[in-house]
C-alpha cells in the first residue's frame, strides 16, 4: 500500500493484507468488475491476474493456466489497463491503447480491429 493511500485510510503500520481468500469466476464473453472502496484490494487483484504482482500465497488460473507457474503464458494471452498508472505526464487512453498495440505482438489483430471501429487514428 501506499503512503497516499496509507495517509488518505489513516494507517499507520506499512504491511496490510490487501487480499484474502478472494474466488471467483469469469468466464469467456463476460464482463467482470471489481467495485469496492479505495484500499479494498481491487488494483492489487488485477496486478496479481496480470502476474505484475505475486500472491504472497494462493493462486489465480487464466484459461486452466497458473499465473504462478507460467507468468509468461499468462502475459501473452491479457494486457492490463488501470486508470492509476504511475507516468510523469498525464496520458490519455486512448495513448495507453496505442503503446499496448505497438509493443505487445499478440494483440495485433484485436488492434487493427480496434483502430477500424473506433477513434484510434495514428500508429497503433
Amino acid at each position: 500500500m501506499s503512503e497516499k493511500q496509507r495517509k488518505a485510510l489513516g494507517i499507520t503500520e506499512k504491511k496490510k493484507v490487501a487480499v484474502n481468500g478472494i474466488s471467483f469466476t469469469a468466464r469467456s464473453g463476460e464482463v467482470f468488475g471489481l467495485i469496492g472502496p479505495n484500499g479494498a484490494g481491487k488494483t492489487t487483484t488485477m496486478r496479481m491476474l496480470a502476474t505484475l504482482l505475486a500472491p504472497d500465497s494462493g493462486d489465480a488460473l487464466y484459461n486452466d493456466v497458473s499465473a504462478v507457474k507460467s507468468p509468461e503464458e499468462i502475459r501473452s494471452q491479457l494486457a492490463f489497463l488501470t486508470t492509476d498508472l504511475k507516468t510523469r505526464h498525464e496520458v490519455h487512453t486512448q495513448h495507453h491503447v496505442r503503446l499496448l498495440c505497438r509493443t505487445l505482438p499478440h494483440t495485433k489483430g484485436r488492434c487493427a480491429k480496434a483502430k477500424k471501429s473506433s477513434s484510434l487514428t495514428s500508429s497503433a
